[in-house]
């Protein structure tokens, strides 16, 4: 499927704000790609391509992201979550699988562990581990990744950087969750992570993989921590047999 030409486009209204999608109406599996900090629906154009037609898709800018609504507020998880869950009622979106990379793996587990609607769920690279953020604080790595991570989306969205600077400075008061609340995820789980990745270290993906009951691993070689982006044949080949397309 085509990222330009075979979606649909447009706007939910939720509490918060309007909330910009994209939308690809197939018959099949239902999958909502959430992304990372800093991104938009475009992060995931290269991975499309390689989706059946008959995958139904969505895909969503965060609050404060792309081409939705970036209000006055403190950027905090929890409003993350919030207009999640307004969006997959508003569409009424039912048995999804939510595909969430780092910061919307974050959004995506946030949502289930609140009671959120789901039939499955990909993490790629996904942050918001507690042993994560422990490393850091161990490794005194808190202020280095927030000074990478800031001049990373310096470059890339210098007109939403009051919105980066407030989800950065929540970051540390938002819910970490713990290994003991992952062991409770119940439904099928696919855990997609990058080799090489220096961001969130493949280390962490085997917590997840260990805690989460069933929960399958899959590393991409040499990928880093944008894999769908990267090598999206190859992640796409993965996401697709997690679905249970042949």
């Amino acid at each position: 499927m085509d990222y330009s030409n075979e979606f649909s486009e447009g706007f939910q209204e939720t509490s918060l704000g309007k909330i910009y999608y994209k939308h690809h109406n197939g018959n099949g599996r239902t999958l909502v790609l959430i992304h990372g900090l800093g991104g938009t629906t475009r992060a995931w154009l290269r991975l499309v391509n390689f989706f059946p037609e008959d995958l139904n898709v969505y895909m969503i800018d965060l609050l404060g992201h792309g081409k939705s609504d970036a209000p006055d507020i403190d950027y905090t998880l929890e409003k993350q979550v919030q207009i999640l869950s307004e969006f997959i009622t508003g569409q009424d979106i039912k048995n999804c699988v939510l595909f969430g990379h780092s910061y919307g793996g974050w959004t995506a587990i946030s949502y289930v562990l609140s009671g959120g609607r789901y039939a499955g769920l990909v993490l790629e690279s996904c942050a918001g581990l507690k042993d994560y953020f422990d490393y850091l604080r161990k490794n005194d790595g808190l202020k280095k990744r927030e000074e990478r991570v800031m001049k990373t989306l310096s470059y890339l969205n210098t007109n939403r950087m009051f919105v980066f600077k407030s989800i950065m400075s929540h970051e540390l008061d938002d819910r970490e969750f713990t290994q003991e609340e992952i062991r409770t995820i119940p439904k099928p789980t696919l855990i997609l992570w990058g080799s090489s990745d220096d961001i969130i270290e493949p280390e962490f993906a085997k917590i997840f993989n260990r805690c989460i009951k069933g929960s399958e691993l899959a590393m991409v070689e040499g990928a880093g921590h944008d894999a769908h982006y990267t090598n999206p044949r190859e992640v796409a080949g993965i996401v697709l047999g997690f679905l249970g397309y042949s």
